[in-house]
């Protein structure tokens, strides 16, 4: 009986134990529980402490530790209102805060959302800011105001194209930049102004692409090659020279070095060639055709007045007057070559030959020089070149008639002019041939019988004067010496019948006379 008392004992001992291991357990939990459940009902709508978001796109960060949704709103919104923004522009930087703007979250949908997904992880306290996308709205009426404020300019610029400028000595011509102005093109600003403001990107540098602009600008081709074409065109001097000569030199060191000197010199400055300048419609610029011809008249006439006396006293040396014009036409209208790195110091040129040289002082700057030699030629002392390479002369004191052809002499003649003591002297002047006839018979005043008062049969007769021509007269014995003064012409030209009969044969209707 000892025996089973005493286990009976041992159980309940036992028994008792474990209730109160239990009891003890469940009183530990709940003491283990409660703090849980009470932190959990605090933060069951709010952010764990230590949690910081992050607006996705920008740097704006709001700690929303111990937040609701609705509260972390109105803290992102004052953050929101105190952004600032720096817009930066060709010539100007202005700022602007967010609540100007009356910038604000779209929603708190997206807070609500992410605290629902991650509710009671702590491990996020302790995780750098967590990016939200939120998206941000702002008042359209301000954002206008903002907006024109920032497009406008103090001090507007307006855009300006590059072009070539006018000639300018020692420069010739070159491309102005264009002035790039700070206007905005406004619809497009605005839209990229909304762009950054939404993607809450507070450092916004205008691109060039928003600015009005004109088409052409100093790198465009169309600027440059007729930059270029002027530059040839003008940005040059022409020295003309004609008459060289052998037996000195202008200064002692031109003996020296064996320069040479001539009768005539004459530079064409490239600012003068800049005045000639014309542009078609279709923009080709080239030197002005009239201008060209009117300096070759005006040099051939300059030319005529050098008297370079020949290699005999009966010739004189004149400027080849057509190799010169063609020569300048082609000079003036090809403009001037571009320059080689090859080129050196000027050197003469041959006869009727530009040479082309750089600026004498500063190599490879300044215009370019052509150097020009007349072509020229030997003729007749008296011949002038006013009256072309065909022309009849008529010297009244001298009683001469001679036919020039190309300069040189090749009729000479003895002639009786008109009487001097009936009152027929022949009239100087410069005459043209009006026309040719062979065989015709001179007839003078008609008197009242019906005959005349002198008829004279003539083989060549070449009018010029009105009733007055050149033309033979066989019925003289001699011609020359002072036979006009009392038996001479009605006014015309007698000549031996060879002469006339050769002069007929060289000249033609428009032929110049000239009788001095």
């Amino acid at each position: 009986m000892f025996f089973f008392n005493s286990n009976n004992k041992n159980e309940t001992l036992i028994k008792d134990d474990s209730l109160r291991n239990l009891k003890r357990a469940v009183a530990l939990f709940v003491i283990g529980i409660t703090p849980a459940f009470i932190f959990a009902g605090a933060y069951w709508n709010r952010f764990l402490p230590g949690t910081e978001v992050e607006l996705k796109g920008s740097e704006l960060v709001a700690d929303v530790s111990g937040k609701t949704p609705e509260e972390a709103m109105k803290l992102i919104n004052c953050e929101l209102s105190e952004l600032e923004f720096t817009v930066r522009g060709r010539d100007s930087e202005k700022n602007f805060r967010g609540e100007e703007l009356g910038l604000r979250a779209e929603s708190s949908e997206a807070l609500t959302a992410y605290l629902e997904n991650n509710r009671f992880n702590i491990a996020l306290s302790f995780k750098e800011p967590t990016g939200i996308d939120m998206g941000v709205v702002y008042d359209e009426s301000l954002f206008e105001a903002v907006s024109e404020g920032l497009s406008e300019s103090d001090t507007p610029v307006f855009p300006k194209a590059a072009y070539v400028s006018d000639y300018e000595k020692g420069k010739g011509y070159s491309i102005v930049p264009e002035v790039k102005g700070n206007i905005l093109k406004t619809g497009a600003f605005r839209a990229f102004l909304k762009e950054e403001i939404s993607g809450l990107e507070t450092d916004i540098e205008i691109p060039d692409s928003l600015y009005k602009s004109k088409r052409l600008n100093s790198d465009s081709k169309l600027l440059r090659d007729k930059a270029e074409r002027l530059n040839s065109l003008a940005d040059r001097s022409i020295f003309i020279r004609f008459g060289e000569i052998n037996d000195r030199a202008s200064t002692p060191s031109e003996a020296e070095t064996g320069a040479k000197s001539y009768a005539f010199e004459e530079e064409l400055s490239g600012e003068e060639l800049s005045r000639w300048i014309v542009e078609s419609p279709g923009g080709e610029v080239r030197l002005s055709e009239e201008m060209i011809e009117g300096y070759i008249a005006g040099i051939t006439e300059r030319l005529r007045a050098v008297n370079v006396p020949g290699v005999s006293g009966e010739t004189k040396i004149i400027a080849d007057e057509t190799s010169l014009a063609e020569l300048l036409r082609e000079t003036l209208t090809q403009g001037a070559p571009p320059m080689s790195d090859s080129e050196n110091a000027s050197t003469p040129s041959e006869a009727g030959k530009p040479s082309e040289s750089e600026s004498g002082e500063n190599e490879g700057d300044g215009p370019r020089i052509t150097e020009l030699t007349v072509p020229q030629r030997e003729v007749h002392k008296d011949y002038d070149p006013r009256f072309g390479e065909l022309y009849v002369e008529v010297w009244l004191a001298g009683q001469r008639v001679r036919l020039y052809e190309h300069g040189n002499v090749t009729v000479e003649t003895p002639c009786v002019t008109g009487s001097l003591a009936r009152g027929d002297a022949t009239p100087p002047g410069i005459f043209s041939i009006y026309y040719k006839q062979r065989n015709r018979v001179l007839r003078g005043e008609k008197l009242p019988d019906g005959s005349y008062s002198y008829e004279s049969p003539v083989s060549f007769w070449m009018p010029f004067n009105g009733g007055i021509g050149l033309h033979d007269a066989t019925w003289r014995g001699s011609f020359g010496g002072n036979i006009y003064r009392t038996s001479g012409s009605h006014g015309c030209i007698n000549m031996p019948y060879n002469a006339a009969k050769t002069i007929y044969e060289k000249v033609e209707a428009g032929t110049t006379v000239y009788v001095y």
